[in-house]
């Protein structure tokens, strides 16, 4: 399942650190969220783009801690989410 999904996310248009970020990532996740990655991208692969950037300002929040920053990520991220109903 992680090397499903490593395979996507290494055959896509995203640039080598993105990918490496994925990498470094699905490290620490359980099979749980690999899965739910994975049923995505399966169904939607344009979903790698909106993930990426995702994944990418949850980083940025942590590494330069700004509450405003997280919200606003977090509100993008609902908002994702209902849209995808």
């Amino acid at each position: 399942m992680q090397q499903k999904l490593q395979e996507i996310i290494n055959k896509s248009s995203l640039i080598d650190s993105q990918k490496s970020k994925w990498k470094v990532f699905l490290s620490f996740v359980g099979p749980e969220v690999t899965q739910s990655i994975l049923d995505i991208l399966e169904s939607n692969p344009e979903e790698l783009n909106f993930l990426t950037k995702n994944l990418e300002g949850k980083i940025n929040a942590i590494d330069n801690p700004d509450r405003a920053k997280w919200n606003d990520i977090l509100k993008e991220e609902k908002r994702h989410l209902r849209d995808m109903e």
